[in-house]
């Protein structure tokens, strides 16, 4: 198996953004501080992302009320072209 972050430059683009953010910001915030900031950072540089959707969080078949993000979301090729992807290497 290969690792990917030496030879895949998307990958290498990705934690270039994790360690950009987290150089900025440091440790210590709440983790939508650290979405807002990576979704800031991957626009920046032209990655294809999107946030995913949002599930009502459920407790014994009852509704909590608030709801689970499921993340980040990054896009993958399809067909030969990824979803919203530029022409930034991404497709």
């Amino acid at each position: 198996m290969k690792n990917l972050t030496e030879t895949d430059p998307r990958t290498y683009a990705i934690i270039g953004v994790a360690m950009e953010v987290h150089r900025h910001l440091g440790c210590g915030f709440l983790e939508p501080v650290y979405q807002e900031a990576l979704a800031i950072e991957f626009t920046k540089r032209e990655i294809p992302f999107s946030k995913r959707d949002q599930i009502p969080g459920v407790l014994r078949r009852g509704p909590i009320g608030e709801f689970l993000s499921t993340g980040f979301h990054l896009l993958r090729r399809r067909r030969g072209r990824a979803e919203g992807a530029s022409q930034s290497g991404w497709d």
